[in-house]
């Protein structure tokens, strides 16, 4: 299919170790130019443009939500703390589901069956920027007979994984505490899931 825009020219800008910024000179199928349109395109990212997976940890009790494992984290673009669902990159090779129990584990320490984790969808963080989709699960935790191997692995800004009770998210929403898109997403995914079974 053909797309309405024709990449004239994709200067590049700068990268780290995970994305790539590029400058596309891009035409319109009408004839407009638009220069040093953005672009930033993960490093490591498969054919279906997977570049990340996202996991919400769950407790459940009787089918019903009894809390959730948000990681508080340090966002340094807007200065301030927030409540996320632990997520990473997926890394060359790997598929979206051994991506989100790897991240899964290095961010809280808990090792996790696979049967434990369930694909929910997927998601595209910011489409008009970032040329990568998250693919979006949820990992039922039974603290009681899960293992916590190991600490959690230290990384920017992250301050620890904890349980809020699933009772309060709304309140915690309504604080902004909760203001991440892939988290408040998996949570209204949770949400629409536990209405619908009663």
């Amino acid at each position: 299919m053909k797309t309405p825009f024709d990449v004239l020219k994709r200067h590049p800008v700068i990268e780290n170790q995970v994305f790539e910024l590029f400058f596309d000179d891009i035409m319109s199928s009408n004839g407009m130019l638009i220069e040093r349109y953005l672009s930033v395109i993960p490093k490591k990212r498969n054919d279906s443009l997977f570049g990340g997976t996202g996991v919400l940890p769950i407790q459940f009790e009787s089918d019903i939500p009894q809390s959730v494992g948000l990681i508080r984290v340090y966002r340094h673009p807007i200065g301030k703390w927030g409540y996320e669902i632990p997520r990473g990159f997926v890394e060359t090779g790997e598929t979206i589901n051994e991506a989100a129990l790897r991240e899964f584990e290095e961010e809280t320490g808990i090792s996790l069956a696979s049967v434990n984790l369930e694909y929910v969808m997927s998601f595209c963080p910011e489409p008009g920027v970032i040329g990568a989709q998250v693919g979006l699960f949820f990992a039922i935790v039974d603290l009681a007979s899960s293992m916590q191997n190991h600490p959690p692995e230290k990384e920017l800004g992250h301050d620890g994984l904890e349980w809020i009770e699933w009772s309060q998210i709304d309140q915690w929403i309504s604080d902004n505490r909760i203001f991440d898109a892939g988290t408040l997403l998996a949570l209204l995914q949770l949400k629409i899931r536990t209405e619908a079974t009663r």
